[in-house]
């Protein structure tokens, strides 16, 4: 019989952290992150439409070619930013649209490494691979980072066996516990264990 205890992770290291990957900039003073908006955007105002003196912001653009040339490219993307009790970072115009709770063009995401790195050619691909990055993101942002204990009964006392840490989002440290204990069949969870595994608990 083994017994796996899955528990929160809060030494976790931000994913943004890792140089092979995705830069995420956010326009939220309070925010890891930061940075100005006018680094990257730029809003454009006309008066025409309202008949009036009054200006009306049209549009939200490139700051100049550099950030515009990227986004063609599929390596930067505009983002909005939904926070209501837990945190949404998503494609601009993806994900929850709230007038109260959805910041649209909140941050930026970039690729700084060379592009030959991304390993991904068409912009379809980039934007795919940007939009699971940011899934992942958020998970972090939310605090779904986990570590797992497996232990095994030896003699009338549980020894632990393996244990890992450093997984971010439920569905990855599921696939790595799925894996740690496809040879066992008496499993014992801990309570967060049960409802992480639940779909697979027979």
């Amino acid at each position: 019989m083994i017994k796996v205890t899955i528990e929160p992770d809060s030494d976790c290291e931000n994913p943004v952290n890792d140089d092979s990957t995705w830069t995420l900039i956010s326009f939220n003073r309070n925010h890891v992150g930061y940075e100005s908006p006018d680094n990257y955007l730029e809003a454009k105002y006309d008066s025409s439409r309202s008949g009036t003196n009054v200006k009306e912001r049209t549009s939200i653009e490139p700051a100049n070619i550099t950030i515009r040339n990227k986004m063609k490219a599929g390596t930067a993307f505009k983002l909005d930013y939904f926070e209501h009790g837990n945190s949404v970072w998503s494609l601009h115009g993806e994900g929850p649209q709230c007038q109260f709770d959805t910041s649209r063009h909140a941050g930026m995401l970039l690729w700084n490494n060379p592009v030959k790195d991304m390993g991904y050619k068409t912009y379809e691909d980039r934007q795919k691979d940007a939009r699971n990055f940011l899934k992942y993101y958020t998970s972090w942002c939310n605090g779904e980072t986990y570590w797992y204990k497996i232990e095994k009964m030896v003699d009338g006392e549980w020894e632990e066996i393996d244990s890992c840490g450093g997984f971010i989002g439920v569905d990855t440290i599921k696939e790595a516990i799925t894996d740690a204990v496809r040879i066992y069949k008496n499993i014992e969870y801990n309570d967060l264990a049960q409802w992480i595994m639940k779909d697979t608990i027979v």
